[in-house]
């Protein structure tokens, strides 16, 4: 929580001023040019801090598979189905397009013994899923 507070407080003003200029394209229903790719991953370079902040690893609400258990806990058994139905398993390799900070590559990973391999956009997205999978 420290790290990403002090990451988000140390961001550099551009960065922060390029976060909200991407707000524009982030409310357009498609990304037509090479300049919106670019906000893109400007909107993304300051949102993962904030999520960080609230625990807020995956940036999506699994289906409730279990009432009685939390997004979280919710989120592992789906990861873990999606595994099974991937048929994932020692040996295997996966690829995982958009994996952003590798959370649900490293779950899928951990859970089947497959091999997991991120691409994403966001380079300091990737930095921290290489870190987390160490």
């Amino acid at each position: 929580y420290c790290r990403e507070l002090h990451a988000l407080c140390s961001l550099p003003q551009e960065d922060v001023d390029a976060f909200f200029r991407s707000h524009e394209v982030m409310g357009q229903e498609r990304i037509n040019t090479r300049e919106d790719e670019d906000r893109v991953v400007d909107w993304y370079r300051v949102l993962n801090h904030f999520c960080a902040l609230g625990s807020v690893e995956k940036m999506y609400i699994a289906p409730v598979l279990d009432a009685s258990l939390g997004n979280v806990e919710n989120q592992k058994l789906f990861e873990c189905g999606m595994a099974r139905s991937l048929h994932a398993g020692p040996g295997k390799v996966l690829l995982d397009l958009g994996c952003g900070k590798g959370r649900v590559a490293h779950e899928v990973a951990t859970f089947s013994g497959a091999r997991v391999v991120g691409l994403n956009y966001d380079m300091s997205q990737v930095d921290s899923a290489m870190q987390f999978a160490r």
